[in-house]
């Protein structure tokens, strides 16, 4: 594989991971209010948290791969 190919699924990889944190934090946000549910608020921020640490890790393992 060339650097090219390893970095476009790199990406792809961390866009998927991102859209889909950022679409689990929004509904338990959601649910978390409307329903004054703050189990669901924490849930959500921890998964807001473990998305971010997630992404930072791919990055990071990127980069080392690549360089």
């Amino acid at each position: 594989m060339e650097k090219a190919d390893i970095m476009a699924i790199g990406t792809l990889l961390k866009f998927i991971i991102g859209l889909a944190g950022i679409v689990l934090t929004l509904v338990f946000i959601i649910m978390g209010i409307v329903r004054k549910d703050n189990s669901k608020l924490k849930k959500g921020g921890l998964i807001f948290l473990g998305t971010w640490v997630i992404l930072i890790v791919l990055g990071t393992l990127e980069f080392l791969i690549l360089k």
